[in-house]
C-alpha cells in the first residue's frame, strides 16, 4: 500500500473546492481511502508514505482528439490550409511512412509525452488500433481507439469494408482489457461517403459505441459539404495515398 500526501488535493467531484493536509490511500492500484493527512498516517502506519510537496494531486486528464502517432509527423507541414496540408503533404507521407511499426512506436512516444503532462487517457483515431492500444496498454495509459474508417486504400486497409472489419477484430482482441474503450470513428464527411456513414451509426447502435469524428474543423468544410458528390466526396478533392 502506498499513502500519497501533496500539499493540495482536488477532488474535481462537481465543486471548486481545493483540499489540504489530506491523504490517499492507493492499494493494488486502486483508491482506497481519502482522508486527514495526520489521521490516515496514523490509520495506516505499514502503507509506504510518499511526500509530494508544493505538488498538487487530481484526477488525469483527458485528450478527446488525437491521431498519436503523428507526433512522428510533428513539424512536417505548417501554416497551410486544411485540404493542402493534407493532399500535399500529410497523406503522401502516410502512405510512405504510416506501417504498424510506425504507429506503435509513435503512440508509445505520444503517450509518454501524455502522461508528462498529467493526461492519462487519450481519445485516438487513427490506422493500425490495435498497434495504438498495445502502445497505450505498454506506456500505462487509458485509451479510446477508434474503429476507423477513411475511404482511400491506405498502407491498413484498402476501402471500407476492411478499415471496419480490422477494426472490429482489433476490438475483439483487446475486449477484455478495462483500460481499453473503442469508438466508431469515420474520418470525416469529406472523407466518408453517406452509405457508410449510414453503416457506422448502425455498427455504434449494434455495440453500444460512442462516435468520434471530424466535423465543421474550417468555415469552407460546411459550404463543401453542400457540393458533395453522391458518394459524399469534394469534386477536385484527390481522396487517395
Amino acid at each position: 500500500m502506498q499513502l500519497l500526501t501533496p500539499q493540495w488535493l482536488l477532488c474535481l467531484n462537481h465543486t471548486t473546492e481545493v483540499l489540504e493536509n489530506q491523504a490517499v490511500l492507493i492499494n493494488q492500484d486502486l483508491i482506497q481511502a481519502i482522508g486527514p493527512r495526520e489521521e490516515m498516517l496514523l490509520a495506516h502506519p505499514g502503507a509506504e508514505r510518499v511526500d509530494l510537496p508544493g505538488q498538487a494531486l487530481m484526477p488525469g486528464l483527458i485528450n478527446c482528439h488525437t491521431h498519436a502517432a503523428m507526433n512522428l509527423l510533428r513539424g512536417a507541414a505548417d501554416d497551410l490550409a486544411l485540404h493542402d496540408w493534407l493532399q500535399t503533404r500529410i497523406w503522401p507521407l502516410e502512405g510512405e511512412l504510416a506501417d504498424a511499426e510506425f504507429v506503435y512506436d509513435g503512440t508509445v512516444l505520444a503517450a509518454a509525452e501524455m502522461l508528462q503532462g498529467g493526461i492519462t487517457t487519450f481519445n485516438d483515431m487513427y490506422f493500425y488500433p490495435d498497434q495504438v492500444v498495445q502502445a497505450a496498454l505498454d506506456v500505462g495509459s487509458r485509451v479510446f481507439a477508434g474503429i476507423t474508417v477513411i475511404e482511400f486504400p491506405t498502407r491498413y486497409a484498402a476501402e471500407a469494408k476492411q478499415y471496419i472489419e480490422l477494426g472490429i477484430a482489433a476490438r475483439d482482441k483487446f475486449k477484455l482489457e478495462p483500460t481499453v474503450h473503442w469508438t466508431i470513428a469515420p474520418h470525416a464527411p469529406y472523407t466518408v461517403s453517406d452509405d457508410t456513414f449510414r453503416h457506422m451509426a448502425m455498427l455504434a447502435e449494434e455495440l453500444d459505441l460512442p462516435v468520434h469524428c471530424h466535423l465543421h474543423e474550417t468555415a469552407s468544410e460546411v459550404s463543401d459539404a453542400e457540393s458533395r458528390d453522391a458518394n459524399g466526396r469534394l469534386p477536385g478533392l484527390n481522396n487517395s495515398v
